[in-house]
């Protein structure tokens, strides 16, 4: 996900290579970055914060105590945070922090690295504007933002920070059907991935609602209602809404490890 930032932000030209620090205790996954975006690196993540006006956590729930631990000689007032860390409370954040030290907490997704994200931000009282702005330019250079308060970051978490990947899931398996109906692979992948992204810009350029869609996609008798069909038989709603309640009590237990650790 930071490469993902990474790209779309300089794509955007919000900043430019020499405004960015990369820091990671993988040399390896530090020597991909500066190769492929032209940005200065570090093994040395306090020296990174030490260095930087605003700081990009993207580590795992489980590594976040030590790695803002190891940050809090660097961590001032004058400092930004702004974690993507998942089911990481800003209130965690802000007892291994300190007092005083402003904290954003985002939730972005993965198309950010084609400049097509979407993240949701939940800022602190009393952010000064120029951060606001800075933030806002920041994830918009990657695609779409909304504000929201933090008690709903773990349900955008469940539905557009996991949500491509249920896209993903959906375009593999209709291509998988398209094979079973005699399609070659290469045809059915095609097919499959074209029509969800030409359905996609579609959805973006229109304004019709959703269900309006699906009527002007499913003539009465015809075979998208005969598929429509299979959907609702299935339960295909509830299938839906239980894998985002997954995703969501994920995040709870994702908190409540942080919590206790």
């Amino acid at each position: 996900m930071a490469e993902a930032l990474i790209s779309g932000i300089l794509s955007g030209a919000t900043l430019a290579p020499d405004d960015i620090l990369a820091a990671d205790v993988n040399e390896d996954r530090l020597r991909l970055i500066n190769q492929r975006y032209s940005v200065a690196t570090t093994t040395d993540s306090l020296h990174a914060a030490q260095a930087a006006e605003y700081i990009l956590l993207s580590v795992k729930p489980q590594q976040i105590d030590e790695v803002v631990s190891a940050l809090k000689p660097a961590l001032t007032p004058q400092k930004t945070v702004i974690s993507i860390a998942a089911g990481v409370s800003v209130a965690r954040l802000q007892a291994l922090a300190g007092p005083g030290v402003p904290i954003v907490r985002v939730m972005p997704n993965a198309p950010a690295l084609v400049n097509r994200g979407m993240s949701a931000a939940a800022l602190p009282p009393g952010l000064a504007d120029e951060k606001k702005s800075f933030v806002d330019r920041l994830l918009r250079s990657a695609g779409e933002v909304i504000y929201v308060d933090e008690d709903l970051i773990d349900a955008v978490t469940a539905v557009s920070g996991s949500g491509p990947a249920y896209f993903f899931l959906f375009v593999r398996e209709l291509a998988e059907a398209g094979v079973d109906a005699g399609l070659t692979r290469e045809m059915a992948l095609t097919l499959a991935r074209q029509t969800f992204i030409g359905s996609a810009a579609l959805l973006s350029e229109t304004e019709r609602s959703e269900d309006e869609l699906i009527q002007a996609v499913a003539s009465p008798g015809g075979t998208t209602e005969a598929a429509l069909g299979v959907f609702a038989s299935s339960d295909f709603k509830n299938i839906i809404s239980r894998a985002v309640r997954a995703a969501l009590d994920r995040a709870g237990e994702l908190a409540d490890f942080t919590r206790l650790g």
